[in-house]
């Protein structure tokens, strides 16, 4: 068990780290193109965030079925 708890907080680290820095990059190249700054680069970060933390939360919601259906049996 403690594996995949290890796969879980690499694979957040990497979801984190590439969501953020892609949706930052976007948010960046939006900006000067519209003239926005740094609004769009701020919400790209804001939305990476958030989506790390919902693949997280949604990992996380696996990992307690699994173990409630371990225990079952």
């Amino acid at each position: 068990m403690g594996s995949r708890y290890f796969g879980l907080a690499l694979n957040f680290g990497t979801t984190l780290a590439v969501s953020v820095l892609l949706l930052l990059l976007g948010g960046r190249w939006l900006d000067a193109k519209l003239g926005t700054s740094p609004w769009l680069m701020i919400i790209g970060v804001l939305l990476g965030i958030a989506a790390s933390f919902k693949s997280l939360f949604d990992q996380l919601g696996e990992l307690e079925r699994d173990r409630r259906e371990k225990d079952k049996q």
